[in-house]
């Protein structure tokens, strides 16, 4: 192999093709991020209202996937967890990506399961 094939072959393997880091988000522990999750399904079953229902506390507080599905969700900060209730500060932005405006959401553990008691997203 020549010494210039060589040299290049050095070069680009120093060339960094990716990152492996993985950035983990403080959720203020497993309790967060159990809160967290929950908003993460409602984000892959906004379209559907039987899912719908399955991570809401009550069906009264439910509001229908035809609503749901004109947005987006996004946590922000930790979600403040007090035995068995807990409160997050959520983003809302519409599906084109125009910001709606953060609004505070209330959750539950009922039966072990993190599930939402009050969603204003508008």
């Amino acid at each position: 192999m020549s010494s210039n094939l060589k040299s290049w072959l050095l070069i680009v393997s120093l060339i960094p093709i990716g990152c492996t880091a993985t950035k983990v988000v403080d959720m203020g522990g497993d309790e967060g991020m159990a809160v967290a999750g929950v908003v993460d399904l409602l984000n892959d079953y906004k379209a559907d209202d039987a899912r719908i229902q399955s991570i809401f506390a009550t069906s009264n507080s439910l509001p229908p996937a035809t609503e749901l599905n004109k947005y987006s969700f996004y946590i922000v900060g930790k979600p403040k967890v007090e035995n068995d209730t807990a409160t997050c500060t959520l983003l809302v932005e519409k599906m084109d990506g125009t910001p709606v405006g953060e609004r505070e959401w209330t959750f539950k553990k009922v039966g072990g399961t993190w599930k939402i008691t009050s969603a204003k997203y508008e």
